[in-house]
């Protein structure tokens, strides 16, 4: 079972700022068609700071790193599942999927994800939603929720192919607690009164499945349960962290990454990172979901040893073109997206 939600569930925090130290508020939420670039250190375990207390700095210049995915958000009305979560006013891009968040005066909740659990997409709900903030959130601040997903699906997509069906249950319990301020020096330049936040995750992983006469038992090798632990830096420009250091189950630094740019889309040239697959890898389909707002008018899919798979037209006026790949032979393939103004994106697909 692919472990589709911690990942993305803290990339949602957020800032504001009150004399020394940032308040989040619901205000700060990033606009739809914000796209943030981060870097990651080549070298995370040489990277020290201290991690409590008031009146710090935080030093993340001067170390070698590479470009890492963007964070896409977007209106839930444009994507590919619009309907899934009513009350969504505010949604985020993932590898995997789509989160959809609630975001109101009092808090941000996230409702759940839509994305492949391995039979097919589909929304997962969390039970009950996951409330990311409480407002206002600052120094002090602490949060402990619990929730859970619920997927059903056939035993041959979970790997079980003797049985007909699995009931899975992912129960996610986040401990959180904002125990540092100061001042935060990034690259691009430096954000006083940014807050320090200490995250636990502890995700435990259960799946039954049916047996004839003996209905719902456990399924060999579950539970499972995994625990991780981040650091998040909190500053005023937006409900999103810019630094952020997450630790291996040895309790040692396992990545260091922090922010390095935004770009608010405006209806401008599209580029590779207005454009995002749902889901990728994929079973059946794929959905070509896109932030900016030049129509997409023609796709290509070609395998890695050159030949062209696929040359489908897209019809004026499709927003979020569907394309079937159940023809497809499980591997990598290259994905050449053409827009109306004549651009080509070149994304990776992988078919399973």
């Amino acid at each position: 079972m692919k472990r589709i939600l911690p990942g993305f569930i803290f990339l949602v925090l957020a800032s504001g700022i009150l004399q020394a130290q940032v308040v989040l508020q619901s205000t700060m939420a990033p606009l739809p068609g914000s796209k943030l670039s981060f870097q990651e250190f080549d070298d995370p375990a040489s990277f020290t700071f201290v991690r409590q207390g008031e009146n710090l700095t935080w030093d993340f210049t001067g170390m070698s790193s590479h470009a890492i995915e963007p964070v896409i958000y977007v209106d839930p009305a444009t994507t590919a599942y619009p309907t899934a979560y009513p009350t969504a006013n505010l949604a985020v891009n993932m590898e995997e999927g789509i989160g959809y968040i609630e975001n109101n005066a009092s808090q941000e909740l996230l409702l759940g994800v839509v994305g492949d659990p391995g039979s097919g997409v589909q929304p997962m709900p969390f039970y009950p939603a996951m409330p990311l903030f409480d407002f206002p959130y600052t120094y002090g601040s602490s949060m402990n929720t619990t929730s859970q997903v619920r997927v059903r699906m056939d035993g041959a997509s979970f790997g079980i192919p003797a049985t007909d069906s699995i009931k899975y249950h992912m129960t996610l319990t986040t401990i959180r607690n904002v125990v540092g301020w100061g001042t935060l020096n990034l690259p691009d330049g430096i954000y006083d009164g940014t807050l320090l936040e200490k995250a636990e995750t502890i995700q435990v992983d259960s799946a039954w499945m049916k047996v004839v006469f003996l209905g719902w038992i456990l399924a060999p090798g579950y539970p499972v349960t995994t625990y991780d632990s981040s650091y998040r830096w909190l500053t005023d420009e937006m409900l999103h962290p810019y630094a952020e250091v997450g630790f291996g189950e040895g309790g040692y630094i396992e990545s260091v990454t922090y922010f390095k740019g935004l770009n608010v889309s405006a209806g401008a040239a599209v580029t590779d990172n207005d454009i995002f697959l749902q889901p990728n890898p994929a079973n059946d389909y794929v959905v070509i979901g896109c932030s900016g707002q030049t129509p997409i008018n023609k796709i290509d899919i070609i395998a890695s040893d050159g030949h062209l798979c696929e040359s489908l037209d897209v019809p004026s006026g499709t927003e979020r073109p569907m394309v079937n790949v159940r023809r497809l032979s499980a591997g990598i393939y290259v994905m050449v997206i053409h827009t109306t103004a004549g651009e080509k994106i070149v994304k990776r697909l992988v078919k399973r």
